[in-house]
């Protein structure tokens, strides 16, 4: 419970234990993915997936109860920089939702543990490993928008309610049938084996765009 400062300051602390656990354990991992990337698959003492799901977010590992996202770019991005942007564009995501999720006190959405961290010129996502898979995904779309799942009314109605939150519209989505998102349909809701709600794949969640070569300016005059 968090109802009164004392027990907020008390959530708090715990959750910023919590996070350095988590960080004391992924940022060593981080260290010897970055350091055996140049070694042959064979040779490397943490191997990636080899059945992962998309190339959005690079290389994947899972190891120690945490999924690592490589950002090394593939094609999609034009370039590791850019991928590396998109690796610090999903944090902003997350921390868009921790904000709606405490502010709304929405206790049946949650989000893993997410660190970024940077080494030796390359950029790592950790996460924690959540209960989901298989046929778990509800809300959005793992595919690139070809289909996107908006199968589950409850979920809906948080990710409306988060998308009001973050004061973003309604939009399509949708590559072949499109319908009427308020979240952008990269981002996944799933519902997870432990029955629990979960959000992941925020990369795309604050709408990104390529900043403006010009800067506009309007004086408002004052009434006197």
């Amino acid at each position: 419970p968090y109802g009164t400062m004392e027990e907020k300051i008390e959530k708090f602390v715990a959750v910023h234990k919590l996070y350095r656990r988590f960080e004391d354990v992924a940022i060593p991992i981080v260290q010897t993915i970055v350091e055996e990337h140049h070694l042959l698959e064979f040779a490397r003492t943490i191997k990636p997936l080899s059945d992962a799901k998309g190339i959005a977010g690079g290389v994947k590992y899972i190891h120690k109860g945490i999924f690592f996202k490589f950002a090394i770019d593939s094609g999609l991005y034009g370039g590791t920089e850019f991928s590396s942007k998109a690796s610090s564009q999903e944090l902003l995501g997350y921390q868009g939702l921790y904000r709606f999720i405490n502010e709304e006190s929405i206790l049946a959405l949650n989000i893993p543990l997410v660190s970024v961290v940077d080494y030796r010129g390359f950029r790592v996502t950790a996460a924690a490993s959540l209960p989901i898979g298989g046929n778990s995904l509800m809300y959005g779309s793992d595919d690139g928008a070809v289909t996107v799942h908006n199968d589950d009314k409850f979920l809906e109605s948080l990710m409306k309610r988060c998308g009001k939150f973050l004061n973003l519209a309604e939009h399509f989505v949708g590559k072949e049938e499109q319908s009427k998102n308020i979240i952008c349909a990269d981002v996944e809701g799933h519902l997870g084996k432990d029955n629990s709600y979960y959000v992941i794949d925020t990369a795309r969640l604050c709408c990104p765009e390529a900043p403006c070569s010009t800067f506009l300016s309007i004086l408002i005059k004052q009434e006197l």
